[in-house]
């Protein structure tokens, strides 16, 4: 049950991380020639998504690892 929510958590944490690296890639894309203003809003955005991207993956590999350790089965598939 434990292990069910925690596979949806960072199912949900991960796709959202990932629509804000792209939504961020997009505003700065857009605003490239134009705005600065609009082109920092976008690289902010950019940077956020990228970073929880980096973080989630580094919690990911760090409870698989101690789920591991432990003889717990973290992350199912099914």
């Amino acid at each position: 049950m434990l292990s069910a929510a925690i596979t949806v958590v960072f199912a949900l944490a991960f796709a959202v991380s990932f629509i804000a690296f792209f939504w961020g890639a997009v505003i700065y894309l857009w605003n490239a020639g134009t705005q600065e203003e609009g082109r920092r809003h976008g690289k902010s955005i950019l940077l956020m998504g990228a970073t929880m991207l980096v973080l989630l993956m580094l919690l990911f590999g760090a409870v698989q690892w101690i789920g591991g350790k432990m003889g717990v089965e973290v992350f199912r598939t099914q």
